[in-house]
């Protein structure tokens, strides 16, 4: 069998066996911390534990303030530190991880996007060097630390960011 089929063969397989995202959806919600359950937004109630701790917390496609559709990262965290993720087994809250995307329901306010405990929402752009020698620039939302400056520097994506800026909001919840 050639090269080529074993790659098919084995993307179709995988693909099946991965399991399916919901549509992709717009977080619009109050930023309480309420859920809707049928949509999986963060701040529904989960049990801990599974790969990367994501426990029964549910994959989410949403799209951002600007269009693109991508994945929530999702994980189910400690009810009585949300910092922190549940232990396998035990009750938790679904949150979006610490410097993963993130959305905010109600834009200009960090505290809106979801984000676990002593992280909040924080819109930045910035640019990346792509290959070529182009620079690309990009309006993303993440969740950090407001007080690490590695975070607010945006470190965790790697040496090809460059020229970032926060859009940080003097509004809060």
């Amino acid at each position: 069998m050639p090269l080529s089929s074993l790659f098919l063969v084995a993307v179709v397989a995988v693909a099946t066996l991965l399991p399916r995202l919901p549509a992709a959806v717009r977080l619009d919600a109050a930023c309480d911390g309420t859920a809707i359950a049928d949509l999986g937004r963060p701040g529904q109630p989960c049990l801990g534990g599974g790969l990367l701790g994501h426990g029964t917390c549910p994959r989410l496609m949403v799209q951002d303030e600007v269009g693109e559709t991508f994945e929530l990262n999702i994980r189910c965290y400690d009810n009585a530190d949300s910092s922190k993720k549940a232990a396998s087994g035990t009750n938790g809250t679904c949150y979006v991880a610490h410097q993963k995307r993130c959305v905010q329901s109600v834009p200009g306010y960090e505290a809106c996007g979801g984000c676990r405990g002593s992280t909040v929402c924080r819109r930045f752009s910035y640019d990346k060097f792509a290959s070529g020698g182009f620079i690309t620039t990009h309006r993303e939302s993440y969740c950090i630390n407001p007080s690490d400056q590695k975070d607010r520097e945006l470190h965790f994506l790697g040496q090809l960011v460059h020229l970032v800026f926060e859009h940080t909001s003097t509004n809060s919840r």
